[in-house]
């Protein structure tokens, strides 16, 4: 009998092209903050631009992208509908092109025509991908809350998209009546990472964290009045609001955990859940009154980027096995037998050790500390790519030895 993710598969190419793509820009994003000094003068700074929009459009938007071509049927249960993959192909391509454009045009002292481009294609892409998600999570039945995190994640895109676009036409010497810069671009950050990241996450976490460890999925009953706090106190810019949202997933996710099947968790699950809980990290922070860079940073490197590599470096091993084996599930080996598990635990704990000392050597304007976390970021980085080739490789040995066996040729 084949599983459900396996039924609800789409193509590898329309889920790895943005993913690899993903990677290549947080190992480039490394490379350019090595050469950045911690300074609070950052809002003119085109390096520093260039390397936090390397993670957030090229990193964070493209993994999502990619990751959620595939998502969006396993949470829905069904096929999608037609016109899925053309389109997803299509989106892809402007997506990628977008993100390599907009964020090469940002190096200089002053975004130009490039970066005008570039966003243009950006944001039409993840704007279509939004349509095409909400045209499948809105009829879709089953998993309610989850997919209502899922919607007001998107809305929480168009929104943040939105004033995006504004700052950038005020950066390019057109001003906007009202906009205030670095008021505006805290609301741009909160409604990127904390609504729409940080809603997909929480949906994702949701699905994929107890579908691999064997355990209920948090309770509607919680994850509901979560969503509530969460977007709520994010709209507002209501800090301890948003903590209590955070507060109740972290404690739904919890309940979950303790009812699981699996009891060991690997290097992988143990990043995506230590940056699950790192949300709270984020929130004392805030509600410290430290300065919106440190606590943008915090959201990024000791939430977001953990749960990404740890759902990815489960999730894709999975999807490399599903495509090798979906027709011979039976003698199939299991995932975790073609998986790179040492590198795994490399990249998980690397990245969280990373995310501590950058927040350090910002905090107290220490070069080395800095420089140090954004060593162990690359080695994370480079780990979390090995991991996957690895992976890929031992995926297609183990499939192409299958094959030899007498009685499997046709499958």
């Amino acid at each position: 009998m084949i599983p459900a993710q396996v039924r609800t598969l789409v193509p590898s190419k329309l889920v790895m092209a943005p993913v690899f793509a993903s990677l290549v820009a947080e190992v480039l994003a490394w490379a350019v903050l090595w050469a950045w000094h911690p300074s609070p003068a950052w809002y003119a700074n085109g390096p520093l631009l260039t390397a936090v929009h390397l993670i957030t459009v090229g990193t964070l938007s493209l993994a999502m992208l990619g990751m959620g071509w595939q998502l969006v049927p396993v949470a829905t249960g069904v096929r999608p509908k037609k016109g899925w993959n053309m389109a997803g192909s299509i989106i892809n391509v402007m997506g990628i092109a977008g993100a390599a454009v907009f964020t090469f045009g940002l190096l200089g002292t002053q975004p130009g025509l490039l970066s005008m481009i570039g966003s243009t294609f950006v944001v039409l892409a993840l704007l279509a991908r939004s349509v095409m998600v909400l045209r499948e999570i809105f009829p879709a039945e089953g998993r309610g809350m989850i997919r209502m995190w899922i919607i007001l994640a998107e809305l929480s895109l168009w929104a943040g998209l939105a004033y995006g676009l504004m700052l950038l036409t005020n950066r390019l010497g057109t001003p906007i009546v009202g906009l205030v810069p670095f008021h505006s671009i805290a609301i741009h950050a909160s409604l990127l990472l904390i609504g729409w990241v940080g809603g997909w996450i929480v949906a994702m976490a949701s699905i994929l964290v107890p579908m691999f460890l064997v355990s209920p999925e948090p309770k509607p009953e919680m994850l509901g009045p979560a969503a509530l706090f969460w977007f709520v106190g994010m709209a507002l810019g209501m800090p301890w609001v948003w903590l209590i949202g955070a507060l109740l997933f972290s404690i739904a996710m919890s309940l979950s955990l303790l009812r699981r099947v699996r009891k060991s968790v690997g290097a992988d699950l143990q990043m995506a859940l230590m940056g699950i809980f790192g949300l709270l990290g984020v929130a004392a922070l805030l509600l410290s009154g430290v300065s919106g860079v440190l606590a943008i940073m915090a959201s990024l490197v000791i939430f977001s980027l953990p749960v990404l590599h740890g759902i990815g470096l489960r999730i894709i091993p999975f999807l490399f096995w599903a495509y090798a084996f979906a027709d011979n599930v039976q003698n199939a080996p299991l995932p975790e037998q073609v998986s790179a598990p040492s590198l795994s635990r490399l990249s998980a704990y690397g990245a969280m050790a990373a995310g501590i000392l950058l927040l350090v050597g910002y905090g107290f304007d220490s070069i080395w500390t800095w420089r140090a976390g954004v060593l162990l970021g690359n080695i994370s980085s480079i780990s979390y790519l090995g991991a996957i080739m690895v992976t890929a490789f031992r995926t297609w040995q183990a499939h192409n030895r299958l094959l030899s066996l007498p009685g499997t040729e046709a499958s």
